[in-house]
């Protein structure tokens, strides 16, 4: 039978009001200051002349909604461009860089995915320098302001890849010295077929700031076989931004099917475990590695109190590790989003490798909250945040960048 996170160990935060159990926050975020907003002090805007009374308009609403957010703001650089282009947009990011801005905002007349890619490239494999992608038409017809729930998540979005903490929770003591890592690997159509491995791991105690790393592999290639490499520079990361290195290490590997998980054991997980002796013989820290299943056939479903033929979706933090689990396997089914038509899907976790045995009781929990802290949502999402951050960033290189990106993005959230 299905049971739920208990409530001492539920997600607490201030955005959402947990009567209405609708998990979604970004009404009351409108008027609350981020925990850690980051200054928007040194920007840039680049927009074709013909949207010059639009962007007047943008520029308002940045005001408008980021003040209540605590965001300070101030007058970006402007770059009108006279055509849209791609080589007008890319002479006016060349020109924008010297300025060495945090971030750039590109106003795009519309989605073309040729300009889009061009725009993203230049801006992650060349120049190195943060970029926030905008159509125009978004910014409303020229009678009426902005949607204000699109600005709110664009200023959030825009204040995260500088660096922000838009939310945390209390993740509990266990958390504390702890490294959180995704991992995904995404198999575009270009990059001449070759498959690209996304790596994020976390470098602080509320799982909100993280390193990145991305290995380019061979085509329709599911292993990854780099990932020591990504793990001794995020161990290196955390040892910098923490003076100490972490003494437990979650990974949280998507897109591995049952027929792997054998191969999950003996390719990825020595190569996570054997870069630790670089850090000195003394060093071992607990490691546990899980497996993501989202493509699941299984559902789950709870019985309408009010009449028991009725058959509803689970609430949110729904959890199964019984019964219809597997024998001899430590895995779970967690329901962590809500959703308003159609059936809700769980996601299964597997431990496959686990050097400490950590109570079942304490990774659901850890798993269940952290499918609070993806800064692309203002609710729970399906995955842990790392997972989705991982999947995110190997989707943006393989199928819009095509390059390695630049090492000094390195620590910044530049795929949300």
């Amino acid at each position: 039978p299905a049971v739920m996170i208990p409530p001492r160990r539920q997600p607490v935060i201030d955005y959402y009001d947990q009567q209405r159990n609708d998990l979604d926050w970004i009404k009351q975020l409108r008027s609350k200051d981020l925990c850690s907003a980051a200054p928007l002090t040194s920007w840039a805007v680049i927009y074709p002349n013909r949207d010059e009374q639009r962007v007047d308009r943008f520029l308002g609403a940045i005001h408008q909604f980021g003040r209540p957010l605590g965001i300070q703001i101030v007058e970006p650089a402007w770059f009108p461009i006279r055509g849209i282009g791609g080589p007008d947009y890319e002479n006016a990011l060349r020109e924008a860089a010297k300025t060495k801005p945090a971030l750039i905002v590109v106003i795009l007349p519309d989605k073309t995915k040729g300009r889009y890619d061009r725009v993203k490239s230049l801006c992650m494999a060349e120049l190195g320098v943060t970029s926030q992608c905008f159509v125009a038409r978004n910014l409303g017809p020229p009678d009426r302001g902005p949607n204000p729930s699109i600005m709110t998540k664009l200023l959030l979005q825009m204040d995260a890849k500088l660096g922000a903490t838009l939310w945390t929770m209390e993740l509990g003591a266990a958390i504390k010295e702890i490294m959180i890592v995704g991992v995904d690997v995404c198999h575009p159509s270009g990059l001449r077929g070759n498959s690209v491995a996304g790596f994020v791991a976390s470098m602080d105690n509320n799982v909100t700031q993280y390193f990145s790393q991305v290995c380019i592999q061979q085509t329709g290639q599911e292993l990854v076989d780099k990932l020591a490499d990504c793990m001794h520079n995020a161990l290196r990361a955390y040892q910098q931004a923490n003076g100490k290195l972490p003494k437990r290490i979650v990974v949280y590997r998507d897109g591995v099917g049952d027929g792997q998980l054998r191969s999950v054991v003996d390719v990825e997980v020595p190569q996570v475990t054997k870069v630790f002796h670089i850090f000195g013989e003394a060093y071992k820290p607990v490691v546990c590695y899980v497996i993501v299943k989202k493509r699941i056939n299984t559902r789950l479903f709870a019985v309408d109190p009010a009449n028991n033929r009725n058959l509803l979706n689970p609430m949110s933090g729904a959890l199964v590790d019984s019964m219809i689990t597997h024998r001899g396997w430590y895995d779970f089914f967690l329901i962590s989003q809500m959703v308003k038509q159609g059936t809700v899907s769980p996601t299964h976790y597997h431990v496959v490798y686990d050097t400490a045995t950590t109570p079942p009781n304490i990774l659901q929990e850890l798993t269940y909250k952290l499918c609070h802290l993806y800064y692309n949502q203002t609710g729970p999402i399906r995955v842990p945040a790392p997972c989705m951050y991982a999947h995110k960033l190997a989707f943006l290189i393989g199928q819009n960048v095509k390059a390695l990106p630049k090492a000094s993005l390195n620590t910044t959230l530049q795929y949300l």
